[in-house]
């Protein structure tokens, strides 16, 4: 063999043990990044909130508040839905102390964590700033799920946030209590016609109660 080929051999030899080594440094020091952690990552009191939306299988559901005291969330689609503030702060509490149990720094790959085409998307205004919070993949081996805030880090979360943000519209409406109609002992009805029932036509005050609570049901 010439010289020339020879070297031409061990040339591309060099070239090939350098991009393995290159590719094992990459790898080992992509692994260096990868911890457990305790960290809080979000920590957003819910009355700094005033704009909640998520993306969810095709469909989204967004809701905004004005700023100051006693405003009140309205759905965007329709202000006169009646929208329960019990339902929006139960799903803003997942963000009062956003904890995580797992952190990949710098993540290169999001398709590996199922982020690449987010589960679920959950976009909130809080105090002037924008936040996107995606939720890919469960890990394999122990059944957390991936999350990412958009700071360029993967995390994996001690409480799922679709818990609580598998909700539908009908989830999000503020149901008005049904009293106890069976210690009910009179009626009384006004209109064009006014007339009471009580305990004297228990027949009739019986299907009263019957009628009354499956209305109140239906509402």
């Amino acid at each position: 063999m010439k010289r020339s080929k020879k070297i031409g051999v061990l040339t591309g030899i060099l070239v090939a043990a350098c991009v393995v080594t290159w590719a094992v440094m990459r790898t080992e020091e992509h692994k260096e990044k990868i911890k457990n952690s305790d960290e809080i990552i979000l920590e957003i009191p819910e009355d700094k909130f005033t704009a909640l939306s998520w993306s969810q299988d095709g469909k989204k559901l967004s809701f905004h508040k004005e700023e100051g005291d006693g405003a009140v969330w309205t759905y965007d689609e329709d202000s006169e839905f009646p929208v329960s503030e019990k339902k929006m702060k139960e799903l803003l509490s997942t963000f009062e102390e956003f904890g995580v149990s797992f952190k990949i720094e710098e993540a290169e790959d999001l398709t590996q964590y199922g982020l690449d085409q987010p589960s679920c998307t959950i976009d909130f205004t809080a105090d002037g700033q924008d936040y996107e919070v995606t939720l890919g993949d469960f890990s394999t081996m122990d059944s957390e799920r991936y999350v990412s805030i958009g700071d360029g880090n993967v995390y994996l979360v001690k409480e799922d946030p679709m818990d609580k943000f598998d909700a539908e519209i009908s989830d999000m409406l503020a149901r008005d209590e049904i009293p106890d109609l069976k210690q009910a002992d009179q009626f009384v009805f006004t209109g064009n016609a006014s007339y009471t029932r009580s305990e004297e036509h228990t027949s009739e005050l019986q299907s009263l109660r019957h009628l009354v609570c499956r209305l109140l049901l239906e509402k």
